[in-house]
C-alpha cells in the first residue's frame, strides 16, 4: 500500500454478502419483502481485504536477528526485569487460555511464575549493580511447543546463590551464563482433553554440590581405599571432621551440624545418620531441565517435579545412581520425619525422585521459598553460629512459635576472581524491621 504496509486482497474482491450466499445459500439473506424499507449495511457490500500489518521490531536488550529470521519467536518489549516478568506471566496466561480453551491452567502457571520471579528478581534485589540483558519472546523456534520464553543474562561474572544452612541442602545455585525459562504448550490426551501437568523448561539453572563435600569424599577415598563404605565413611567423619574440616571454614560441616547436632536428632538410629552422610557425599549436583507443576489432591495443593540434564561422565552417572537409590529409600521410609526436621532438603529430594516411588512431588510453595532471596541474614550470637553468615536466614516467629513473616533461603553474591573467596553482604533485621549492613570477605577455602 502507499503507507508501506503489505496488503493481501482477495481477487476478485467479494463482498460479505457474496460470502454469505456462497456459504449458506440465498436463504441466508432477507427476502425482498423483509428488506423493503431498509437497505443492507454498507459493510456487507464492500470488498473484503486482509491487511498484514508489519509491527515494528520491539526494542529488547538483544539483537533482533532472530525475530527477523522468524525462527525463534517474536521479541516482546520490556524496559526492565520486573516488567519483563509481568509480560511473561500475562503472555503465558493468554497463550494457555487459547491452547487449552479455558483457565484450568492458571493456578499452575501462577506457581511457575512465582518460582521464576523468586530467582530472577531475587538476584536483582541482592545484586542491584548488575545490569541484566533480557530477551523475552512469544513463541519459540520452528517446530517447538513454546508459548513464551524469558532469557536473562547478568553478564560474564559467575553468580552464586548460597542456600541457608538451616535448609540442610547440600548444594548451591551457580549461574555462569544466561538463565532461560520457557512455557511449553500443554499436551493433549487422545480424548482431546488437556493433560493436567504444566511444564516449564529451564536452562542455565545449575545446582552443583558444595565444594567441600566433594573434597571430603575424595579425602575419604584416598584414606580408606577399598574400605570406603557407609560405615567406614561415617566413622572417619566422626573422628576427623573437627580437625580437618572445622566449623569456621566448612559449609558442609555447618550444614551437617545444624541437622544432626540437634538434641532432637541425636537419638536417631545410627543407620539414618550413616545413610544421610553417604547421600550428601555422593550428591552429584544437577542442572534442572524441566519443572512440572501438578494439582495434587493428596497434598491439597500444587506440587512440582523436576528432571535433570543427562550425566556428562561415567563418574557422574555413577553418583546419580547412588544418590537415586538413597533418595528412594529416604522417601519410602522417612519422608514424614524428613519433612519435619529438614523440610527444604526433603522436598527437594521429592521434587527429583518422588514420582519414581509413586509419591507426590515437592510442595511448590516450599520450593519457591527455597529459591527466594532472603530478606535478612547474618551470623548467630554464640557457638559456631558466629561463623555462619546465613544462620539468621529463617522465618520470624513470635514467642508462641507462630509464624509472623516468612523469609527466603538464598543469599546471592558475585564470586570473586579465582573462585577461592567471595564477597558476601550481610543484612540483619531486628524485630522492629530496621536493618544494618556491612560487607566482609569469607575465609579462603581449604586446599
Amino acid at each position: 500500500s502507499s503507507q508501506g504496509q503489505p496488503v493481501l486482497s482477495i481477487a476478485p474482491p467479494p463482498s460479505l454478502r457474496d460470502i454469505c450466499v456462497k456459504l449458506a445459500g440465498p436463504d441466508a439473506l432477507p427476502s425482498p419483502a423483509m428488506s423493503k424499507g431498509w437497505s443492507l449495511p454498507q459493510f456487507l457490500t464492500q470488498p473484503l481485504t486482509l491487511s498484514c500489518f508489519s509491527r515494528e521490531t520491539p526494542a529488547t536488550t538483544k539483537e533482533a536477528h532472530a525475530w527477523v529470521s522468524g525462527i525463534a519467536g517474536t521479541p516482546l518489549p520490556c524496559k526492565d526485569l520486573r516488567t519483563a516478568m509481568e509480560t511473561f506471566k500475562t503472555c503465558g496466561a493468554e497463550g494457555l487460555a487459547v491452547a487449552v480453551g479455558d483457565k484450568s491452567q492458571d493456578e499452575l502457571w501462577s506457581a511457575a511464575c512465582d518460582l521464576v520471579a523468586a530467582v530472577l528478581l531475587g538476584i536483582e534485589e541482592h545484586l542491584p549493580e548488575l545490569r541484566p540483558e533480557i530477551d523475552l519472546r512469544e513463541g519459540g523456534p520452528a517446530g517447538s511447543t513454546e508459548i513464551v520464553s524469558l532469557s536473562v543474562s547478568f553478564g560474564d561474572v559467575p553468580i552464586v546463590g548460597e542456600v541457608a544452612t538451616l535448609s540442610r541442602c547440600c548444594f548451591e545455585v551457580r549461574l555462569t551464563g544466561p538463565l532461560r525459562f520457557a512455557l511449553r504448550r500443554p499436551a493433549m490426551s487422545s480424548a482431546g482433553k488437556t493433560k493436567q501437568p504444566l511444564v516449564l523448561a529451564a536452562s542455565g539453572f545449575d545446582l552443583p554440590n558444595l565444594r567441600d563435600a566433594g573434597e571430603i569424599r575424595e579425602r575419604m577415598v584416598s584414606v580408606l581405599g577399598a574400605g570406603f563404605d557407609e560405615d567406614m565413611a561415617y566413622e572417619w567423619w566422626q573422628g576427623n571432621k573437627d580437625k580437618e574440616y572445622p566449623l569456621e571454614t566448612s559449609k558442609f560441616h555447618r550444614m551437617w551440624e545444624s541437622l544432626f547436632g540437634q538434641k532432637s536428632t541425636q537419638l536417631l538410629p545410627r543407620n539414618i545418620r550413616t545413610a544421610a552422610l553417604w547421600g550428601y557425599l555422593h550428591n552429584p549436583g544437577c542442572s534442572i531441565q524441566t519443572f512440572t507443576f501438578h494439582k495434587d489432591h493428596q497434598v491439597r495443593g500444587i506440587t512440582v517435579t523436576a528432571t535433570r540434564a543427562g550425566s556428562k561422565t561415567k563418574e557422574e552417572a555413577t553418583l546419580v545412581e547412588i544418590c537415586r537409590q538413597i533418595s528412594h529409600n529416604v522417601l519410602r521410609e522417612n519422608r514424614t520425619a524428613g519433612e519435619r526436621f529438614a523440610t527444604s532438603s526433603t522436598n527437594f529430594c521429592a521434587m527429583l525422585y518422588g514420582h519414581e516411588v509413586d509419591q507426590a512431588g515437592a510442595r511448590a510453595a516450599t520450593m519457591i521459598k527455597l529459591f527466594s532471596a532472603a530478606k535478612w541474614w547474618g551470623p548467630g550470637d554464640d557457638g559456631w553460629h558466629r561463623w555462619d553468615n546465613t544462620w539468621t536466614c529463617k522465618d520470624k516467629r513470635n514467642k508462641l512459635g507462630m509464624l509472623v513473616e516468612e523469609n527466603g533461603r538464598i543469599v546471592w553474591r558475585v564470586q570473586a576472581d579465582g573462585g577461592d573467596s567471595v564477597a558476601l553482604a550481610q543484612k540483619v533485621g531486628d524485630d522492629r524491621g530496621s536493618e544494618r549492613r556491612r560487607i566482609f570477605c569469607c575465609c579462603r577455602r581449604r586446599r
